[in-house]
């Protein structure tokens, strides 16, 4: 086994029991001391770790049974009695209390907890300089690292890989995607052997300063959260990281994030083809590093993309539309041509119309002049708010996309255009679309795919360049639904 194995040893394989001692507390106020507690850690399916509160009596436990919300400190102690470390779960949820007789005057009761996260601390008795952090993600195919498996004649296997993207940061620190391999020898009656188990990792290296504490972690862990944002985008296909672990000071900290969505692995569909992979990473750290305060943030469109799958049609389409709303907005008030008039412009021409509404509304019924008016102002508003067209043709014509091959976002006429469908959709409208909505969301999702890249200025090969879409039917099969009336 190679030698990143042994390094992450950090990472206990599989399901890992734990038992201890702990404080509750509900409401910040301390309800129970010294409950009797195990903690059963899922290494890879964080989602699925849970822990059990063991009441010492029957008043302990039907305190403990009404509290919904619990925060627990436990303590880890060696054979001797020693604290050799701590164990808390920040926040979590009473999801069962059960009480079973097993004899006369024996009874066993248990509260079932879900965690929201889980802090697992432990002592280092010999002080290290910490350079690392090590974050556990979901599995990304597009991610896999070069190598090859030797297997000798006594049945002994080496895995030899190499990280295949490597990310170079301006002060220095590097973003390793890489694989790591757990193994235990197992003995199931006479039959001996071994299992081995791979997970996806992303290593930071060459940390700025020592962490001192969790707080510190911050700035990275947001680092992290875009990388693996854009990650997904280029691979469509959903990437999170669910544990990380570090040493802090003197103690190596294992965090463990219970409240994650487990992204489903779809087929490999990439946006960015994997030999491209890496110089998109780079490029977008790259960005993210030299964004200014008023640069357009693309976060909260490339997250209403991101995981657009498993979903219905018109869910799918209508989180594609309003990806592009938010980015076109954004971009608007980036180029101040988010309103037709200034706020003074504004200000004096709305003082104008709200004179000539109370003149229009006069009626002999002073309770109708109030409610008419009040409605008519309420939106005047909207008459100083440019079309999303203008925006979309402005942002098109700044970044010079040509999105003429595709299905149009706003058609002439009454020609069937990709707003058409959107408004429709929104008033339930549903069954006039259903024979073709899958080909309006495939370009639906070129077209905001193409946005995305123009600002990240991605100038090299993707999957929705014009040559490369050509294999997809529906590219080719759009023109004869748009020119149809309504």
């Amino acid at each position: 086994m190679e030698d990143n194995s042994k390094e992450f040893r950090m990472f206990p394989l599989g399901c890992e029991e734990k038992y201890f001692l702990s404080n509750v507390y509900s409401e910040d106020k301390l309800i129970a001391e010294n409950v009797r507690t195990k903690i059963i850690v899922d290494k890879y399916k964080a989602q699925n770790s849970i822990c059990y509160l063991y009441p010492s009596n029957s008043s302990e436990y039907a305190k403990l049974s009404n509290f919904f919300e619990f925060r627990i400190e436990g303590k880890l102690e060696d054979l001797i009695g020693e604290k050799i470390g701590s164990i808390s779960i920040t926040k979590g949820y009473n999801s069962g209390a059960k009480s079973t007789l097993l004899a006369p005057y024996w009874e066993n009761k248990v509260i079932k907890v879900y965690p929201d996260e889980i802090f697992i601390r432990h002592k280092i008795k010999e002080l290290k300089n910490n350079n690392e952090v090590l974050f556990v993600i979901t599995e990304n195919k597009l991610l896999q690292p070069y190598g090859g498996i030797e297997r000798y004649f006594t049945g002994d296997v080496k895995v030899n890989s190499k990280p295949r993207v490597i990310l170079n940061s301006s002060n220095g620190m590097s973003y390793i995607f890489d694989k790591y391999f757990d193994s235990i020898d197992i003995k199931i009656e006479n039959t001996e052997g071994s299992f081995t188990y791979a997970y996806h990792v992303l290593r930071v290296e060459n940390l700025e300063t020592k962490l001192s504490s969790v707080e510190d972690l911050s700035p990275i862990i947001e680092t992290i959260d875009n990388i693996l944002l854009y990650l997904s985008f280029a691979t469509r296909q959903r990437t999170v990281w669910i544990r990380w672990a570090t040493i802090i000071d003197n103690e190596l900290v294992d965090y463990i994030r219970c409240n994650i969505v487990y992204p489903q692995i779809d087929i490999e569909d990439p946006l960015i083809e994997r030999k491209s992979l890496q110089n998109f990473l780079q490029h977008c750290l790259e960005w993210i590093e030299q964004r200014q305060s008023k640069e357009i943030d693309l976060y909260l469109p490339i997250i209403y993309l991101i995981g657009y799958r498993n979903k219905t049609a018109e869910s799918q389409f209508l989180s594609l539309f309003i990806a592009l709303e938010a980015l076109l907005n954004i971009f608007a008030e980036y180029k101040e041509i988010s309103r037709h008039l200034s706020r003074a412009q504004w200000r004096k021409f709305s003082k104008e119309l709200n004179k000539e509404i109370e003149k229009f509304c006069f009626s002999p019924d002073p309770d109708q002049n109030s409610k008419d008016r009040e409605l008519m102002v309420k939106k005047l508003s909207r008459l100083n708010e440019p079309s999303l067209e203008l925006f979309y043709n402005e942002f098109c014509k700044y970044y010079s996309i040509d999105n003429s091959d595709l299905w149009p976002v706003f058609g002439k006429d009454s020609k069937i255009s990709l707003s058409t469908i959107r408004n429709k959709l929104v008033h339930g409208k549903r069954f006039e679309y259903i024979d073709y909505l899958s080909i309006a969301i495939e370009h639906l999702q070129w077209i905001v795919e193409r946005c995305i890249l123009s600002v990240l200025g991605w100038k090299e090969s993707s999957d929705v360049n014009s040559d490369k879409l050509n294999k997809y039917y529906a590219y080719h099969n759009w023109r004869p639904i748009y020119e149809h009336n309504l």
